[in-house]
């Protein structure tokens, strides 16, 4: 086993796991946090890296590998794309789990931040009440 591609591809998938955490929530709620990213991301690179050291045994990799062989590629583009098909499923696994968890861990609104929203909706209704008010005493009776 190349443990120097294990550290590149876990790299690579680590990296694809931080950017899809930080779109995922910038998108969903307009709030980013980067130590969730980067432990979501850390998760989402270990199944995909896990199936691709099962393709180190013969037996694994040759089942994705002959599916393409049979359809007409040669043995060595079918193991790069049996490989990638295999990292691509493990990949979609990930990558829901990644977006659920990182939404849920950063989308959900603290205390805090209910009670400033409240505030703010409190002081703005009041206002609104204030200006409706002298707009109604101002107004000549007939």
């Amino acid at each position: 086993m190349d443990w120097k591609s294990l550290g590149a591809v876990y790299a690579i998938l680590v990296t694809v796991g931080v950017v899809i955490s930080l779109l995922s929530t910038q998108l969903q709620c307009s709030k980013i946090s980067f130590s969730v990213a980067m432990l979501e991301g850390a998760k989402f690179g270990i199944l995909p890296l896990c199936l691709y050291g099962l393709t180190y045994i013969d037996a694994v990799r040759n089942t994705f590998v002959n599916f393409f062989i049979a359809r007409g590629l040669d043995s060595q583009t079918a193991g790069i794309i049996g490989v990638g098909y295999l990292l691509m499923l493990g990949a979609w696994v990930s990558g829901v789990w990644n977006v659920h968890n990182s939404e849920i861990a950063t989308c959900v609104a603290s205390t805090s931040e209910m009670t400033e929203f409240k505030d703010k909706l409190m002081k703005e209704l009041a206002e609104k009440q204030a200006a409706e008010e002298a707009n109604a005493t101002a107004k000549p009776s007939k």
